[in-house]
């Protein structure tokens, strides 16, 4: 048998692959299976492997931030002695001077949410101070927030916090003995335009009963529908301006949807550009029905993404640009949650912040701590300019998602390619070379789709939406959630969706 090397084959599959440094132990494919056997959709390296800084993380609201805590003493007397274990203990010995202990922490305070520091234990006299690295806890200047003493907690207002901050516990002149159980960051919500919406990708059904739709806005708690309309057909426009209007009088804020990810290329931004102006004229014929628009656009779907990712965004961030120049009405733009994480993709963002008013972030998890490290990057981006955060989870179906785990070896059936960072799979094995490396199949973990959708789990979802609000809240830029599939395709049935009541 002939050994492996390179082939003139096209590749089965191909994606680009964010893994900046040296090339990766180890890829993971991220697919489905059918009939035709496994297919990729994503290529990802384990968390395990990426060149992250743990002093550069986010720390997270709610958690128990103690076990990242590094405690030193401070205090001319050296009257401070410190003991980590399942509590951390300070003694200190009486003396007239300041003393005490300072604890630095291993990951970024959130810089524009608002959150209580709350230690937990028995204090017995010292005072916990929040300050800026390096800072005086006895000095003004140099204090973040307000504590509380009868509570022992510190309040930090949204965009007082730096991200090095430390936590000072000021041992008293007497001899007192300190028990930290725990530290936490509490959310305190400040957020008061948040709001909560739907999409509903086909909505004719609805058209004849609008109140029957309404009742199920009402009772689902949501004040904001997410539609897709019918811009080829000025008949049908024409039909739905009075669907829209018995919303809109309702309260409901509507929301138009466009998107596809051929609009980044050549022939498929005219189209949008069509459409744009098409919807921007509608609104001028019936005003206030259409609040906004929402571009679903996602290139990285496209074969032609993975041969040069960094172009392909350039368009999709001068698309969005053009279009928010059609509108007299805010933009916002759906984007995948690990967006902020790629370089190329992130200066997409930073480069449409001036031109949308939100992101909606697909953060599709159901554990809610999952979905707030998710989320919190995004509420804290910094950009030119303020942009709102909404947060969007899933609850309609979707399939068991296999992920194929390939590891270095001298030949394999996936390659990656450096220049620009790609990687192919084969139907064959193929030989590394001096321009690409290969990995060999290891493994295959399945995982329950359960982990990214509620999938009609109601009651799950009605926890989570409550908890997230709560948490989310404390950044002002929280806009509020927006839920796929929650009123589903089926519940708008061929008789309109409607009983005989209603027609």
């Amino acid at each position: 048998m002939d050994r492996p090397g390179y082939t003139d084959r096209a590749p089965i599959w191909q994606s680009p692959l964010h893994a900046p440094g040296p090339a990766p132990e180890t890829i993971v494919l991220q697919g489905t299976r059918g009939d035709g056997g496994f297919d990729p959709q994503l290529a990802y390296v384990p968390k395990a492997e990426r060149p992250e800084d743990r002093d550069h993380a986010l720390l997270p609201l709610r958690a128990d931030i103690l076990p990242r805590a590094t405690a030193r003493p401070f205090g001319l007397d050296e009257r401070i002695e410190i003991a980590a274990g399942a509590t951390m203990t300070i003694d200190c010995t009486s003396g007239p001077r300041p003393a005490g202990a300072v604890l630095s922490f291993a990951g970024r305070f959130p810089e524009r949410a608002a959150f209580d520091v709350v230690v937990d234990g028995r204090l017995e006299g010292a005072r916990p101070a929040f300050v800026r690295r390096g800072g005086d806890a006895s000095r003004p200047a140099d204090l973040i927030g307000s504590y509380d003493p009868s509570s022992s907690r510190i309040f930090v207002p949204a965009g007082a916090a730096t991200g090095d901050a430390e936590l000072v516990l000021l041992c008293p002149a007497a001899a007192a003995r300190v028990e930290m159980a725990s530290v936490r960051l509490e959310p305190r919500p400040v957020a008061d335009d948040a709001t909560h919406g739907t999409w509903i990708w086909d909505a004719a059904g609805w058209i004849g009963c609008p109140a029957a739709l309404l009742e199920k806005l009402h009772a689902a708690g949501l004040d904001e529908l997410y539609l897709q309309l019918p811009l080829d057909d000025p008949a049908a426009l024409d039909r739905w301006a009075d669907f829209l209007r018995h919303l809109n009088d309702a309260g409901v804020r509507i929301v138009a949807v466009e998107g596809d990810p051929a609009m980044v290329l050549v022939e498929g931004r005219h189209n949008a550009l069509a459409r744009a102006k098409q919807l921007a004229a509608f609104r001028r014929e019936h005003p206030g029905l259409v609040a906004g628009v929402q571009y679903d656009v996602e290139p990285y779907l496209l074969a032609a993404h993975a041969a040069d990712p960094e172009k392909s965004w350039r368009a999709w961030a001068a698309l969005i640009a053009e279009l928010n120049d059609i509108f007299d009405a805010p933009v916002s733009v759906v984007v995948p949650f690990w967006m902020i994480d790629d370089s190329t993709a992130k200066a997409a963002l930073r480069n449409v912040a001036g031109h949308v008013e939100d992101f909606v972030v697909m953060a599709y998890r159901t554990d809610h701590g999952a979905i707030e490290g998710i989320s919190a990057p995004w509420l804290e981006l910094a950009a030119p300019e303020p942009v709102g955060v909404r947060v969007a989870l899933e609850n309609g179906p979707l399939p068991v998602e296999h992920h194929r785990t390939y590891r270095r070896a001298e030949a394999g059936e996936v390659v990656l390619l450096a220049e620009p960072s790609t990687v192919e799979l084969h139907g064959q094995m193929v030989a590394q070379g001096p321009d690409r490396k290969a990995y060999a199949f290891s493994h295959e973990v399945v995982t329950d789709p359960r982990r990214t959708t509620f999938d009609g789990d109601l009651a799950g979802l009605a926890t989570a939406r409550t908890r997230l609000t709560e948490t989310l809240a404390a950044w002002p830029r929280f806009r509020g959630l927006a839920f796929h599939e929650l009123i589903a395709l089926s519940e708008s049935t061929s008789h309109g969706g409607c009983d005989a009541r209603d027609r």
